[in-house]
């Protein structure tokens, strides 16, 4: 299995285990959107991180959040899970 397909089936479990629904389309398609739906939300959750810090946090460089992070560490898992 080489890099690409390795990445394509860990965020696909990941999509899983977080109760997003399943994508339609081609078989090649379906990995590569899978894929590129976790970087986006991967980005989302660390723009909501980097939103949640003050200015003092940012200057210190210390890690706070407003809100405790679900286990699996997604803030979009969470919130997509609940139906």
């Amino acid at each position: 299995m080489g890099t690409h397909e390795a990445t394509n089936a860990a965020n696909a479990e990941a999509a899983r285990a977080a109760g997003w629904p399943e994508l339609t389309g081609f078989d090649r398609q379906i990995p590569w959107a899978i894929t590129i739906r976790a970087d986006k939300m991967r980005a989302f959750d660390a723009e909501v991180d980097e939103a949640s810090m003050s200015d003092a946090d940012r200057s210190s460089g210390r890690r706070f959040f407003a809100r405790p992070k679900p286990a699996n560490g997604s803030i979009a898992a969470l919130t997509l899970g609940r139906r």
